[in-house]
């Protein structure tokens, strides 16, 4: 989910679940957890206020980017530090 929010940018939880492959109310708990971990934080859609956008925390992208760079095989070109 971290990973799928660090490519798209912020999503719908409808949009989120179709592009993790699970379903709306599977996401939205999982978004649950990771916002309570501090990952995730939901904002008021600007078209709808009903709607909400999840989005990453500045410590879900840096998670997310270093779980890319542990993924590759060879050297990582961003700055987080593999060790």
């Amino acid at each position: 989910m971290l990973s799928t929010l660090a490519r798209t940018g912020p999503l719908t939880v409808a949009r989120l679940a179709e592009h993790v492959g699970i379903d709306r109310s599977g996401t939205s708990r999982y978004a649950d957890r990771l916002q309570q971990a501090g990952l995730l934080e939901r904002q008021p859609g600007p078209a709808d206020r009903r709607m909400s956008l999840i989005s990453l925390t500045p410590e879900g992208a840096r998670l997310a980017a270093w779980n890319a760079c542990w993924r590759r095989p060879r050297p990582c070109p961003c700055p987080v530090s593999r060790t």
